[in-house]
């Protein structure tokens, strides 16, 4: 009985698919300090940091971060 672990860390081009934007807006994010990102070799973005980012974001505008 080998039960999958949900996927927990995402590379900035899966995060980039998960919030409908691109890998530059998603390194950005990263630089500005408004996305969490820890280096494993490449950046690794955790669930939880995505989720924090919708709900501390939730309603601003942030155009000035798109790319």
């Amino acid at each position: 009985m080998d039960k999958k672990l949900p996927e927990m860390l995402f590379t900035a081009e899966e995060s980039a698919r998960i919030l409908k934007s691109n890998t530059n807006t998603i390194y950005k994010l990263i630089r500005e300090g408004k996305l969490q990102a820890l280096k494993l070799g490449r950046l690794k973005v955790p669930m939880f940091a995505i989720e924090n980012f919708l709900q501390e974001n939730l309603g601003k505008d942030l155009s000035d971060y798109v790319c």
